[in-house]
């Protein structure tokens, strides 16, 4: 009982960032602020959604734009609620049930790296120190491996979070904690 009086009372709190941001190196200290409420991370954000969002519960390394987390909390329908929503139903209406009629607290804090460095940093990633989870992960290391310097990093400016999704992980601030870096 005194979890879910808990869990009521206590905000649920999201690390919104992207790839290449030292999310991993923040997911660290972040862990340390609340050591028994860590939801720890899945590979393609799988630790938030594809499952309801336990309250008061500390999700690290979330890779989401503002409109996946809206779908997610079921804040809005669109594109994504739909793609989240049919997969994983349960998680849209537990969701929406918390965060919309019941208006459970949630905090957000956002990690945004500069882009030079998420740049040069995600080079030597794919390059070298990268696990190959993918087959675009094979692919890039193979690119990057058959070309030079200049055109590794042209190459590594086509990827989605250049073009996309670190422009929309701005849309987050507004109301909520931003680390910039």
């Amino acid at each position: 009982m005194k979890s879910e009086q808990t869990s009521m009372t206590t905000p649920t709190v999201f690390h919104i960032t992207h790839q290449k941001a030292g999310s991993q190196w923040v997911a660290e200290i972040l862990k340390y602020c609340a050591l028994d409420r860590v939801q720890l991370p899945k590979l393609d954000v799988g630790h938030f959604v594809q499952e309801p969002i336990q309250l008061g519960r500390f999700y690290l390394a979330v890779y989401v734009t503002k409109p996946e987390f809206d779908a997610v909390l079921a804040n809005t329908v669109n594109v994504h609620t739909l793609k989240y929503g049919l997969k994983y139903p349960r998680n849209l209406w537990t969701n929406y049930k918390n965060f919309q009629k019941d208006k459970c607290s949630y905090l957000k804090v956002v990690v945004i790296r500069d882009l030079h460095d998420t740049l040069v940093s995600s080079y030597f990633s794919f390059k070298i120190s990268h696990i190959l989870l993918t087959k675009r992960h094979i692919e890039m290391r193979q690119l990057l491996n058959s070309c030079n310097l200049e055109e590794g990093l042209i190459a590594i400016l086509k990827y989605p979070i250049f073009r996309y999704k670190k422009k929309q992980l701005f849309k987050h601030l507004g109301q909520r904690i931003l680390i910039l870096f």
